[in-house]
């Protein structure tokens, strides 16, 4: 696949990016293939150099929601050729920028020419926990191995998916639980104001003290949901990491 095929389809499969970050991406790996090409002095099989568009968007969208300053799918160094900034022809060279998140240090800001181009003013809207979890999970699965190790992945996804789930289920149930038992004892301590006032002021104030305890463990549950996603998220992307370095350096 040619440079200009494959970056157009790389913008394709970066759609939902913002579009300062999927602009950014395009620019650095669209310089790195034109400076392949500048060094080879030919054109490249761009496909072969950073696998597939798709591939390559789905572990840019990772590295982004992670916050990555490295990108997972990082161009091998060039060889010399005396020229510190070889340009392809046809592509402009613009002065280098600073990197956008997930990519490394000395992206380019520019768009090699023939790709489409948006408003580059709009950088992705941060995701949500559970979003991040998708994320790294659609890029876990579309790295390219074999049938065995991916049935083995998927296994694991599912099974830290069933835990995690599990998990928040059983905190949900503990803060609904405290909250019926808070609801009753404020309805049977309204009932029994009528009948014994001093019964009824202790169940009310139980109900009050249940209640307390209830919004107290739901904050506590929810913060600690949320650390479990995020550990989720990461064990997830260090599996990523590694399997995308092992299937580009299967030595």
């Amino acid at each position: 696949m040619d440079r200009l095929t494959y970056l157009t389809e790389l913008t394709k499969a970066l759609s939902g990016l913002g579009a300062s970050d999927r602009e950014n991406a395009l620019a650095y790996y669209g310089e790195y293939l034109a400076e392949a090409e500048a060094t080879a002095e030919g054109e490249l099989d761009a496909s072969a150099i950073l696998g597939s568009p798709r591939t390559l968007a789905a572990q840019i969208k990772a590295d982004i929601a992670m916050g990555d300053s490295e990108p997972t799918i990082a161009p091998a160094p060039l060889p010399s050729t005396g020229d510190e900034n070889p340009v392809a022809p046809g592509t402009q060279s613009e002065p280098i920028g600073e990197a956008p998140p997930g990519m490394p240090a000395g992206a380019a800001s520019s768009i090699p020419a023939g790709v489409p181009a948006g408003v580059p003013s709009q950088s992705t809207p941060k995701k949500s926990e559970m979003g991040v979890v998708w994320t790294v999970v659609l890029a876990l699965l579309a790295i390219p191995v074999g049938v065995p190790l991916a049935i083995a992945l998927i296994a694991v996804v599912f099974a830290l998916f069933v835990t995690l789930g599990a998990l928040l289920f059983s905190l949900a149930a503990v803060v609904v639980a405290f909250l019926v038992a808070a609801i009753l004892c404020g309805l049977v301590g309204i009932y029994l104001l009528f009948a014994d006032f001093v019964t009824g002021l202790f169940y009310l104030g139980t109900s009050l003290v249940t209640m307390g305890l209830c919004i107290l463990f739901g904050m506590a549950f929810w913060q600690l949901g949320k650390l479990c996603i995020q550990g989720v998220a990461h064990l997830l992307n260090t599996i990523r990491k590694r399997l995308t370095q092992r299937e580009r350096n299967p030595s």
